[in-house]
């Protein structure tokens, strides 16, 4: 049996990435991937270790509900993910949505190039639809650095 999973699919995935990148103008690949994780999934974010200042959003959180299937194993989807999310972005950089020169050192930045008019509106519906979860991610937990010992890494388990 074949079940669709936004997770799982790369244009998708570029709607996610180009609607974080709306908020965080510049963000490092392994960042990038773990917030798309948790756009695709954002109860998963239950079980991210939040630092003590972003406790007030454990309610918010535990209100979410996914309205597909949560992973049985977020290591394991995130892990699966991650090839969806590298063609994603290198589609993006090949749009020029994205400075493909940065990429290959691990960063992803939004170009100045304006986004087609199709594509500003399905991630204006998408940023509506998704606004409480994309706000969380693409301002308090983005601002978490990605390594170290209190790091989204680390946090996240991913």
């Amino acid at each position: 049996m074949l079940i669709y999973h936004p997770a799982f699919d790369a244009y998708h995935c570029t709607l996610r990435i180009v609607a974080l990148l709306v908020n965080c103008k510049r963000l490092d690949v392994e960042k990038a991937r773990i917030l798309d994780f948790y756009l695709a999934f954002p109860s998963a974010m239950q079980s991210m270790r939040l630092p003590a200042e972003l406790a007030s959003v454990r309610a918010m959180l535990r209100q979410m509900d996914n309205v597909y299937r949560d992973p049985v194993s977020p290591k394991r989807t995130f892990s699966e993910m991650r090839h969806v999310q590298l063609a994603a972005l290198g589609c993006l950089a090949a749009a020029d949505i994205i400075d493909g020169s940065k990429l290959p050192s691990g960063i992803v930045e939004r170009t100045n190039k304006p986004l087609p008019s199709k594509l500003e509106a399905a991630i204006a519906n998408f940023m509506a639809d998704e606004n409480e979860v994309l706000q969380l991610l693409a301002t308090k937990v983005a601002e978490m650095p990605t390594a170290g010992p209190n790091g989204l890494n680390d946090r996240s388990g991913l």
